[in-house]
């Protein structure tokens, strides 16, 4: 279910730059074995290097539970060396849940999209980039939550 949701907007945070997102896309997943206490599933994040274009492409799918009623979305991304000194990617999705809310069945949201080239400083180009990290981040931090990728590069 391919779409331009309602509830997608951009908004701007200190020194991130809004990406623009091709496709969200809206599913049902359920974890049975879910203890009785707020959790969120962790992110995935898929990224690969298009050397024809120079442009790296993500996705990033996001849980929430499904008493979450239509949330609003941010997306923004920011350059960063990462603890192994090499060049990285953070992807931000941001938006606003109680942390409270207990669930086995959650909606995932997949924001599909490229890369902003204004996010990079002047002298890095997107094949240097190796990893990128996703969150889904709540502004309460305790139901925030990450992950880190490798771009895949082709061969």
């Amino acid at each position: 279910m391919e779409s331009t949701m309602p509830f997608f907007q951009h908004a701007h945070f200190q020194g991130a730059k809004s990406q623009t997102v091709d496709t969200i896309e809206e599913f049902e997943i359920e974890f049975p074995n879910q203890l009785n206490v707020p959790f969120i599933p962790s992110p995935v994040v898929v990224a690969s290097y298009d050397p024809t274009n120079d442009q790296i492409h993500a996705s990033i799918i996001v849980f929430l539970p499904t008493a979450v009623d239509l949330p609003e979305f941010h997306v923004h991304g920011l350059f960063n060396i990462n603890p192994a000194g090499l060049e990285q990617l953070q992807f931000f999705v941001v938006t606003d849940y109680p942390e409270t809310t207990i669930s086995q069945t959650f909606k995932g949201y997949r924001f599909d999209f490229k890369a902003n080239r204004e996010m990079l400083p002047t002298g890095v180009h997107f094949n240097q980039i190796v990893t990128i990290q996703g969150f889904l981040w709540n502004k309460d931090p305790k139901t925030s939550r990450g992950t880190v990728t490798t771009v895949i590069h082709s061969a």
